[in-house]
């Protein structure tokens, strides 16, 4: 027996998983059984609203679809000036995640989200998944900003990738937060 479940938050990756608008992908399609998955979601408001205007541009979906019922506060960080000692510290490429494990001097820090300790660094692709109470995402370089305000679709479905994996607080630099308003 094959089964499908279809989780409303990932809808956004349906291209790149070989879907159109209306269309299951082929791997989908050939199941036996699907089923939506409609609870569990680990994002609380005001993080799902401020996640779902990211993606309206691209995907208009209501933050009700993947909001958790606790609050998921957001709140400003300078990584160049906070190093956390806990949860999740997420960067838009492998390359910034090289340069902040550096520039914290950090040692014994797991440099994939899957493994248990109280810090871990990922790039946000290797995060997806993953969730922490604490979840710090870095600086962004001049081409991606420039792509998300652009509303670049990729560029969108990686910041709302970052912003979701936050259970209970979200730090951001503020360059990213003003960049979702």
């Amino acid at each position: 027996e094959l089964r499908t479940y279809g989780d409303p938050g990932q809808a956004i990756f349906l291209e790149q998983k070989g879907g159109t608008d209306g269309q299951l992908p082929y791997a989908w399609t050939r199941a036996d059984r699907q089923e939506v998955l409609d609870e569990g979601y680990r994002v609380g408001d005001p993080v799902a609203t401020v996640a779902a205007r990211v993606l309206a541009p691209y995907w208009d979906i209501p933050p009700a679809t993947f909001c958790a019922p606790w609050a998921t506060e957001i709140l400003t960080w300078d990584p160049a000036n906070t190093r956390p000692v806990s949860g999740l510290v997420l960067a838009h490429s492998r390359a910034y995640v090289t340069q902040w494990f550096s520039a914290w001097h950090l040692s014994n820090v797991p440099v994939v989200s899957g493994i248990a300790a109280p810090l871990r660094m990922s790039n946000i692709h290797g995060a997806k998944g993953t969730e922490a109470d604490d979840v710090y995402l870095l600086e962004w370089s001049a081409k991606h900003m420039a792509a998300l305000r652009r509303k670049e679709p990729w560029a969108l479905r990686l910041l709302y990738v970052a912003m979701t994996r936050a259970k209970r607080r979200l730090f951001m630099p503020l360059s990213l937060l003003m960049a979702t308003l």
